[in-house]
């Protein structure tokens, strides 16, 4: 059949959807149809949406419906992200020019039904408010299934949308305002954003978030996109979650979080005094004059007011939900404060948002937490986060009824698991509490941590990640280790562990008290002592910048490991097994020349499982290789996909870099000292399988798969 021409319009390729879904679903059954593209012309470009949507109808077909740029071929191929600067010559533009007025969207989904298996490729959307105020815009650019708190298409599965895919698209405001919430929002299930760029997302007075998802239950893939909002860059759950439709299944792979330099605001009487990061504003209340910072870090006055504001500026990911999350290979930057939170990189604030606002909600509308609801199963390991504040945070929302049932005279309703089974480790978190992205105004030393655990919480490994806080700030801070994010003591957990970190020894280096204190290392050690089920041994704990807030323990030795050491507190603790702590003028840890960030002598080999404290900074450095510029990263695919236990040994299938073989390395240990067994293998192109052998049968080895310079390690256990 001949293409059909449709007009280069809204109502053109309204046109074009809809027959295309007609054409899948009548012309072939749903089993049989096939699949159909639609090409936007980029001669045609700028095509206006004048304020109105594409509605995506109902569609049965399990298909696709590709929805692509006449220039498709121009683009980069799958793995590889677009570049606006580059690629926006063989993108059609999508344009919504608002002259009044704050809504619409560019695509929303139909209701009345489900609809799936759509497909957006090489195209820019373009949220153009007309204005530089931020006094209009975009609420989203697409909106795809997610109808907020609409009863009952935000939670039948039978209304949801399925297998949307969103191929080397830009999604952005106006450059220097704010006049857009939402990039995407993506209910439904087995979703995909892929080698894309979501920018200037920001909004006047109200939070804005790059790609968000409430409605779900399984399977997102966010792989290889730059993400650039102002209040979350990503943003999962917190929504009313019927049993049954938790969110589950998502990958954030090789992507670049970041946040424009304008985002941050700040305002008082008279010049700003404080140090500056490109593109930074400051208004002088008393005068009413803007000053920008430039790229050289100095401020410069505008003679008046300009149309930049205030953002509602968070941190960089947050899920407040879900199971089976994987965070790997990141590059994450450009947290702040003063801020609406404390500025992190990761916040797992297990949380559903209260109904009571809607009355079209099942009995009772007055739900908050719900018993089905958890954060659990997540493992967060490779990511490169620096120029923040914070690492992890593991929060409930700071409202009485939002809290674990398992805490002493717990609200109703409750959640019935707190977080559990987290894993965050091997990340490198570098030129923390920099002065250029942090006003350290009102609170001198600073509120940095690693991870900040809760009560309720079990199964919680901090292990072997690295935490340096800035050298750029002469200013004391902080850098903690851990602290409880509740404001009592810890109560009903189990199993935390924190091993084997590098991280700063200031002001509550780690402790685990509650709220922060006024008494350093002795808090931190009080904490520990009464609190059987953590693990704290096998740590670093640096001095970058000479500064150990109301302790007066000055070790003459180059470090000290487990020992009782007068400390200046009121009661002698032993410190944890493996503790290591540098000598008063010997505070360097790490070779700070970047990339390396690698420990130096004489800390090589001292964790407690014989490797190096901190991260594994080869991983960390491997597997963020390309966040940055957007290419294909083979060591993001470089994995054990499974282990077959045999007699005396086991079959390890994998992926390798490349069509080169491999080998394999069997140990009784994580350093690989004493090979054991051997092994042959078996490669064809990446698929690899190992066949490992002469082992003792039903034991635990730590294996290692080294293709070319590079490798990963993993656990097998033998047959019998």
């Amino acid at each position: 059949m001949a293409p059909t021409p449709y007009a280069p319009t809204l109502a053109g390729l309204q046109s074009a959807v809809n027959d295309a879904a007609g054409y899948q679903d009548a012309v072939h059954t749903p089993t049989q149809c096939i699949p159909y593209i639609i090409t936007i012309p980029v001669a045609a470009s700028p095509i206006d949406f004048g304020g109105f949507d594409l509605l995506v109808p109902v569609k049965n077909c399990a298909q696709y419906v590709r929805i692509r740029s006449d220039h498709a071929s121009d683009l980069p191929p799958e793995g590889t992200r677009i570049n606006p600067s580059i690629h926006s010559a063989y993108m059609p533009q999508l344009v919504s020019n608002f002259g009044s007025g704050f809504g619409h969207n560019f695509i929303i989904t139909a209701a009345g039904g489900r609809t799936q298996y759509w497909s957006f490729e090489g195209i820019e959307f373009y949220c153009n408010s007309g204005d530089a105020t931020g006094t209009f815009g975009c609420n989203w650019i697409a909106n795809i299934g997610e109808t907020g708190s609409d009863h009952p298409t935000s939670v039948d599965p039978s209304w949801q949308p399925d297998h949307f895919e969103f191929h080397h698209v830009w999604m952005h405001g106006v450059p220097g305002t704010r006049n857009l919430a939402v990039g995407l929002g993506l209910a439904g299930n087995h979703h995909k954003v892929l080698d894309s760029y979501f920018d200037v997302i920001a909004l006047d007075g109200g939070e804005s978030k790059g790609i968000v998802s409430s409605y779900m239950s399984c399977c997102l893939v966010i792989r290889n996109n730059y993400i650039n909002a102002a209040t979350e860059n990503t943003f999962i759950g917190g929504s009313f979650s019927p049993a049954g439709q938790l969110p589950a299944h998502i990958e954030w792979v090789g992507n670049q979080y970041a946040k424009q330099g304008y985002y941050k605001f700040g305002s008082g009487a008279g010049a700003p005094t404080s140090d500056c990061y490109k593109d930074n504003v400051w208004r002088n209340t008393t005068n009413n004059h803007d000053y920008y910072c430039d790229g050289a870090n100095t401020w410069h006055d505008q003679g008046g007011l300009t149309t930049r504001g205030p953002d509602d500026v968070k941190n960089i990911w947050e899920v407040k939900q879900g199971r089976g999350y994987l965070v790997y290979g990141n590059d994450m930057s450009g947290t702040w404060v003063p801020g609406l939170q404390t500025a992190e990189a990761f916040v797992i604030n297990l949380v559903t948002q209260s109904t009571t606002s809607d009355p079209l909600w099942v009995f009772p509308n007055t739900v908050g937490s719900q018993p089905w609801t958890t954060a659990e199963s997540m493992l967060i390991t490779g990511n490169h986060i620096h120029d923040g504040q914070a690492g992890m945070t593991l929060g409930y929302e700071q409202n009485a009824s939002e809290a674990v049932c398992d805490v002493a005279s717990p609200p109703s309703p409750c959640f019935a698991k707190g977080h559990n089974n987290i894993t965050y480790v091997n990340n490198l978190h570098e030129n923390m509490m920099s002065a250029q992205g942090y006003d350290f105004s009102g609170n001198p030393e600073g509120n940095g941590w690693l991870a900040s655990v809760n009560q309720g919480d079990f199964t919680i490994r901090v292990a072997h990640n690295t935490y340096l806080v800035s050298t750029f700030s002469g200013t004391a801070v902080s850098g903690q280790m851990s602290r409880a994010a509740a404001s009592t003591a810890l109560s009903n957990y189990s199993d935390i562990s924190f091993d084997n970190n590098i991280v700063p020894l200031a002001l509550h280096g780690w402790d685990a008290t509650g709220s922060p204190g006024s008494n350093g290392i002795c808090d931190m050690l009080s904490g520990l002592y009464p609190n059987a089920p953590w693990s704290a041994n096998g740590n670093l704990l640096t001095r970058d910048l000479a500064a150990w807030i109301n302790s007066s323990f000055n070790p003459s030795s180059p470090y000290i490991a487990t020992g009782n050491y007068s400390i200046g507190c009121s009661t002698s603790y032993s410190w944890p097994t493996g503790t290591q702590i540098p000598a008063a003028n010997g505070g360097l840890v790490v070779d700070e020349s970047a990339p390396t960030w690698k420990v130096i002598a004489p800390y090589q080999g001292t964790a407690t499982d014989g490797t190096d404290p901190g991260a594994n900074i080869d991983l960390v450095n491997w597997a963020t290789a390309d966040a940055i510029d957007g290419l294909y990263n083979p060591y993001l695919d470089f994995t054990i996909r499974s282990v077959q236990p045999t007699a005396g040994g086991a079959k390890v299938y994998y992926s390798a870099l490349d069509a080169t073989a491999c080998t394999t390395t069997v140990s009784l240990s994580l350093t690989f000292s004493s090979p054991a067994g051997s092994s042959s293998i078996s490669q064809t192109g990446r698929d690899g399988l190992a066949t490992l052998s002469g082992l003792s049968n039903d034991t635990g080895y730590y294996l290692k798969i080294t293709c070319g310079p590079k490798y990963i390690t993993g656990e097998i256990i033998t047959g019998h």
